[in-house]
């Protein structure tokens, strides 16, 4: 549980491009500006989400290393050595970032409809973003979301790094 917390300290430092982009409601919520902003703001989105997978192993072995294989410096390697030789203990690490990630996007869906951080001015066009509650909505979806990536790159390591079993041509 230790290792668990440190690593998704590290994943959280590592992350923090992240945070910015989920606290900039124009960027995020096509009524705080623009459809284009909105799309640009995706676009940002998918590219830090998959960086922050990529870097979640570095993370991990930068908070908590697990030398020689798991350390900050072979950590992208020894990724790698798992995704090409076990890549059912790969694809099911990825799998349970996504399910870690979903669960959080569905919290902070739940805590957006009972706590709204968008209200509209009235007759007129125009919303009104409520600080407080975007930014406890954002902290809840970026907490998820590093705790997901740190998962993932603790599944990671639990893979052997030697070669898998392979049956002999003879029988």
């Amino acid at each position: 549980m230790l290792r668990l917390l440190r690593v998704w300290a590290g994943v959280a430092g590592f992350g923090l491009p992240l945070l910015a982009l989920m606290l900039t409601p124009p960027l995020m919520r096509s009524r705080a500006g623009s459809e284009s902003l909105l799309g640009v703001g995706v676009l940002l989105l998918f590219i830090l989400l998959v960086g922050l997978v990529v870097v979640a192993p570095v993370a991990a072995g930068a908070a908590a290393a697990q030398p020689p294989a798991w350390t900050a410096g072979t950590a992208l390697s020894s990724t790698w050595r798992v995704w090409s030789r076990h890549r059912s203990h790969a694809w099911h690490a990825l799998g349970g970032f996504l399910a870690v990630y979903l669960a959080g996007q569905i919290v902070g869906y739940g805590y957006a409809e009972l706590v709204p951080s968008v209200i509209a001015n009235g007759p007129g066009p125009g919303w009104t973003i409520l600080v407080g509650p975007y930014v406890a909505q954002s902290l809840i979806l970026y907490a998820a979301t590093t705790l997901a990536a740190a998962m993932y790159a603790l599944r990671l390591r639990r893979a052997p790094l030697g070669a898998p079993a392979v049956p002999s041509a003879g029988g």
